[in-house]
């Protein structure tokens, strides 16, 4: 949960809970996440938060803990070198929220590619019904 994320996210997170939607939040470890999570006061939003050392795209299917129906399921990032390079190769939809550090770091290749781009995080909500 990066810093640029903040914005919005309790009412993002709130509604996609409302459409019944499971969340899960995986956050790199040097990221103090636990601490934003809690400031934030959004930890009862995910089903499982789970801290990482580094992201890798096992850690996608390992959160889960529930089948996944991959044509309705959503990994929303603000990397295309990783939330969205390993929701593609797991076959989700992807979602690149364009903000913060990472949001002029274009793809590259082809399975850095998202699904979707938005500019802000509550955009999501016009692409997840």
């Amino acid at each position: 949960a990066a810093k640029h994320f903040v914005d919005g996210v309790s009412l993002v997170l709130r509604t996609l809970k409302q459409r019944g939607y499971f969340l899960y939040l995986i956050a790199r470890a040097e990221e103090q996440p636990l601490s934003l999570i809690q400031q934030l006061g959004v930890q009862s939003y995910f089903e499982r938060v789970l801290i990482t050392r580094e992201k890798q795209s096992v850690d996608f299917i390992s959160c889960v803990d529930r089948p996944i129906d991959r044509s309705h399921s959503f990994v929303v990032g603000d990397r295309v070198r990783q939330e969205i390079t390993f929701g593609n190769q797991l076959g989700f939809k992807t979602i690149w929220v364009r903000r913060g550090p990472y949001q002029n770091e274009p793809p590259l290749v082809a399975i850095e590619e998202p699904t979707h781009a938005v500019s802000t995080l509550s955009a999501v909500l016009d692409l997840i019904p």
